[in-house]
């Protein structure tokens, strides 16, 4: 049975393999090129964002960012009200959307995100 704590590494694995994807960085640490406790990286910097982000959201809402079936919502429309959104791709099918780059990240960790072929992807206007 896992355990809290279980679900709280596992959300940082979960961002580690993202970020490792994204940038195309094998050989990556989630404390690379912190030399003192005022230091941060761009990894940290990202994921800092993301639960700021995740915060603000769920304070000016009353409710978590949610996880949104694409074909239920105007994409472009989410686009044109936050910017960047975020995909969930599993086998190769975009299967979620998100304002919120860590909603998606947490829904990972809650599957079996080892042993499924998952990415996330950044949706904008670009």
């Amino acid at each position: 049975m896992a355990t809290e704590i279980d679900y709280y590494v596992n959300i940082l694995d979960v961002f580690q393999t993202y970020f490792k994807k994204k940038y195309n960085m094998d050989n990556l640490s989630l404390f690379d090129n912190i030399d003192d406790e005022e230091s941060s990286n761009e990894q940290l910097d990202e994921l800092y964002d993301a639960i700021e982000f995740y915060k603000d959201y769920q304070n000016n809402n009353d409710s978590e960012p949610p996880l949104l079936v694409p074909d239920e919502i105007d994409i472009k429309n989410m686009i044109d009200r936050f910017g960047n959104i975020y995909g969930l791709e599993i086998d190769g099918t975009l299967t979620y959307i998100s304002m919120s780059l860590f909603t998606i990240i947490a829904y990972v960790a809650s599957l079996d995100w080892i042993k499924i072929n998952w990415n996330i992807i950044t949706i904008n206007n670009t």
